[in-house]
């Protein structure tokens, strides 16, 4: 598991022209056209069942591009705009599409074996697991009448 996400994961390149096309294409498949399968899939059920919830895991490579994350960030791109399509068409059929969008670091296993980064942040200065899950949790419940879209998380000291 750890291998392919980081083959395909928001892998940082040094230059665009370091970047073979095996690995965007990778990058692609994994973030956009595999949130459209999913997607569609789940639509096509919750709809038939009278209702549901898709929630899609964002970036904020979604949002500003950067040049060593071009092919993630066109990856979360299309992955956005994936979720914004479904949720247009089958909010109708309450099937509540919804992007979250983590940024900053998580303070989570993969990281922290990985990277020493709790020493160069203060002790809250992470996103915290149980913190990311209760805010799908809150957006999973909302009502009809008052249904997010998108929603950013981030902790108080991850620059905008």
């Amino acid at each position: 598991m750890y291998q392919f996400w980081h083959r395909t994961g928001s892998h940082w390149r040094s230059s665009m022209l370091e970047m073979d096309a095996e690995f965007f294409e990778n990058v692609w498949r994994t973030n956009c056209f595999g949130g459209f399968l999913v997607g569609r899939e789940s639509a096509r059920r919750m709809s038939a069942a009278g209702g549901g919830a898709i929630l899609y895991t964002g970036s904020v490579s979604g949002l500003i591009a950067r040049p060593k994350l071009a092919a993630y960030a066109s990856a979360k791109f299309g992955q956005r705009a994936v979720a914004q399509a479904l949720a247009r068409e089958f909010g109708p059929r309450n099937v509540h599409v919804a992007n979250v969008i983590a940024h900053g670091l998580i303070d989570g296993d993969r990281l922290n074996s990985a990277f020493p980064a709790k020493n160069r942040r203060p002790t809250d200065g992470m996103l915290d697991i149980d913190a990311i899950a209760e805010t799908f949790w809150q957006v999973i419940v909302q009502p009809r009448t008052a249904w997010a879209h998108e929603v950013d998380i981030r902790p108080y000291c991850e620059p905008f």
